[in-house]
């Protein structure tokens, strides 16, 4: 997002002349993501319409995901606004860190979803029915590899949005070392 982005964001800024700097800055943030999320919502109709082509799981987990994607999207997006939007540096260093801790939390949850998604289509090729006792031992040790992982997943991902912040940055080194 170079200076392309940084003119467009400039252009709104004048635009916006009547308004207060904070106010404009804010409605410059909010402008830029409603752009955003309409791409997005494009992109995923787009992706929606075009055959899978044996990529089922890229595509399940391109529909399931739509949500974090969506949010990742906004985070990254105000992420690359607050520089040229003008707000005061001491504010945008304020709130870049939250964001990214937020945006590893958001990595994770798609991690998560992503085993999910993989557990739930490995069973899809298994017989129905629990009477079988081959299917009921893969139920449960797809239900116990997708609880480990996710519970894995997490750990991992709190530890890295806990070394976000400086003040805690060492429990979440300790953290992620246990």
């Amino acid at each position: 997002m170079g200076s392309g982005f940084t003119a467009v964001i400039d252009r709104l800024k004048s635009l916006l002349f009547w308004l207060p700097s904070w106010a404009a800055a804010v409605a410059v943030v909010v402008i830029i993501c409603a752009v955003a999320l309409y791409l997005h919502a494009l992109a995923l109709r787009l992706f929606r319409r075009s055959g899978t082509d044996g990529k089922r799981f890229l595509h399940l987990l391109m529909m399931r995901s739509a949500g974090p994607t969506r949010f990742a999207i906004v985070l990254v997006v105000v992420a690359a606004a607050l520089p040229a939007s003008g707000i005061p540096a001491p504010a945008q260093r304020a709130l870049i860190a939250p964001l990214s801790a937020v945006f590893i939390l958001l990595i994770g949850w798609s991690c998560m979803a992503a085993v999910a998604l993989a557990g739930d289509l490995y069973l899809k090729r298994l017989p129905t029915g629990l009477e079988n006792p081959l299917t009921r031992k893969h139920v449960t040790q797809v239900r116990l590899m997708r609880r480990v992982s996710q519970v894995e997943i997490s750990l991992f991902a709190v530890a890295a949005a806990m070394m976000m912040r400086h003040s805690i940055r060492q429990y979440g080194v300790s953290h992620s070392a246990s």
